[in-house]
């Protein structure tokens, strides 16, 4: 978790964060509870085992009931400023974009360090491109109120969570051929994990109880059957050994899976063996692992301190974080997601210490994926084609009560799922996408066709979404038209040349 240093950082981060009197701070653990903040992609636990407040001092975790199902959420893995990316689970709370935030002061500074890496500190240009067209398809529910998709395979499989009839449960599950699947019990009994599944087509990977105990795991969608991964010996006390996050066309997956009660590290599972991949000393995760074998993640040099990007290739983990390499006391990053050619995205905390920004590291360059005109920006995946999707924070005008001079003006900011390709980053919500009643606010993942999964606001509910890029009147045949939310088949047509 960020440790906080100052007083003016407390300050940022509390001005930042401040949802009326839902905020909950640990001083003690350096993390942030909060009701009504949205999604955390690093692996949670949720587990109804415990009902009070956790301290793990290897995961410097808290805890957070659930409305609905009153599992107690265990948010790991992310700095106190970082943990705002939190996973919402209370529909009532759907709205989660209107969060109560002060003025603020969004500083901006070039990041260089001569440290051998070449990091190009001209931020990401926004873009607004109306040529661009999408189809959006709204994946539906298991029944409930709400949504969420997190992972999207290159022949369309998409894998997420979904609430159940009455919003008693949220269960993972399967979209495919227009058709959505419950896969419970896989990632979908008392404990589960947010924001880590993974589908490279024909497999799935993220967890499943065993004996009570929530392990990483493989679940196979031809035969439904799931397969318990070795774990690296360690339990914690809320019956939580680790997950698995990402797993490529060969089988091969990675995640985290706990040493000890306090301490996990990094995994590659392989030929049903699992291998600790190790940390730069302290704790590690890895996060996404491409068909080479390459592996991308975050690691710590003490078992309570800050993490570092990493990139882990041929049995040797490369400390990459952009701003200091090797000095966990100046900088943290996490790296989420890597393609083919072993280009990696994630975020780092800029050198000011006052906000995270988005980055793209590959050949050996980095390239700053923040924008001036929000506070963090946080990108999930990456294709082959080195497009990238991800959220950033808008502003907005608002009226925000302060204590000395009553309701005054100030500045808000709501979850924008962002799209990134040549050099120019584009508010999703910008582009041509045929309902306008959504809201687009989490981008997750993208394949190589350039289709978009994530979840957004309707009427003030969230739900999953898939973008298909709208190129050709043939995608409007065969009934397709239908899925995308038009009234006819010419709408359809009419969309495509004309965007309207």
């Amino acid at each position: 978790m960020k440790y906080i240093n100052n007083k003016f950082l407390l300050l940022v981060i509390l001005t930042i964060l401040t949802v009326y009197s839902n905020c909950v701070f640990s001083i003690n653990t350096g993390a942030i509870g909060d009701t009504n903040l949205n999604v955390m992609p690093i692996p949670v636990a949720i587990t109804g085992y415990d009902d009070g407040r956790i301290y793990d001092q290897g995961m410097n975790l808290t805890s957070l009931k659930d409305a609905y199902t009153f599992s107690t959420i265990i948010f790991s893995g992310r700095s106190t400023i970082g943990h705002r990316l939190l996973r919402d689970l209370r529909a009532n709370t759907a709205s989660t974009d209107k969060r109560d935030n002060s003025n603020m002061v969004i500083l901006n500074k070039s990041i260089n360090e001569g440290n051998g890496n070449t990091l190009l500190s001209v931020q990401a240009r926004m873009s607004t491109d109306k040529s661009m067209k999408y189809f959006i398809t709204d994946i539906g529910t298991l029944g409930g109120t709400e949504s969420f998709a997190y992972s999207i395979s290159n022949s369309g499989e998409v894998i997420g969570s979904s609430r159940l009839l009455g919003d008693t449960e949220t269960h993972s599950f399967l979209y495919k051929n227009g058709k959505i699947m419950d896969l419970y019990p896989f990632n979908s009994e008392n404990i589960q994990t947010a924001g880590s599944i993974s589908t490279n087509g024909d497999q799935i990977a993220s967890g499943a109880i065993n004996n009570g105990i929530y392990y990483p795991a493989i679940y196979n969608i031809k035969t439904s059957k799931i397969t318990i991964l070795d774990s690296l010996g360690g339990i914690t006390p809320y019956k939580f050994n680790g997950v698995a996050t990402s797993i490529n066309n060969s089988g091969q997956a990675v995640g985290y899976s706990y040493i000890n009660n306090i301490n996990r590290h990094a995994f590659l599972y392989n030929k049903g063996a699992v291998t600790d991949i190790g940390s730069f000393g302290g704790y590690s995760g890895a996060t996404a692992i491409n068909n080479k074998g390459m592996i991308a993640g975050f690691s710590s040099d003490l078992y309570n301190g800050r993490a570092h990007a990493f990139f882990y290739t041929n049995g040797v983990m490369k400390d990459i974080d952009p701003v200091a390499p090797l000095d966990f006391s100046r900088s943290e990053s996490y790296a989420r997601d890597i393609n083919k050619n072993g280009a990696v995205v994630g975020e780092f905390l800029t050198k000011d210490q006052s906000a995270f920004h988005g980055f793209l590291y590959s050949k050996g360059v980095f390239t700053d994926l923040g924008s001036n005109s929000s506070p963090e920006t946080v990108p999930f995946g990456i294709n082959d084609q080195d497009q990238i999707v991800g959220v950033k924070y808008s502003p907005y005008n608002d009226v925000c009560f302060d204590p000395n001079s009553g309701f005054v003006p100030c500045i808000k900011y709501e979850a924008h799922a962002f799209f990134y390709d040549k050099k120019k980053l584009i508010d999703l919500n910008t582009l041509n996408i045929p309902n306008a009643e959504w809201k687009l606010s989490w981008a997750f993942d993208i394949n190589n066709d350039g289709q978009i999964v994530g979840y957004g606001l309707v009427d003030d509910k969230f739900r999953a979404f898939l973008l298909t890029p709208a190129t050709n009147e043939g995608q409007c045949k065969k009934g397709d038209w239908k899925s995308y939310g038009f009234n006819d088949q010419n709408a359809c047509f009419m969309f495509v040349k004309t965007g309207k």
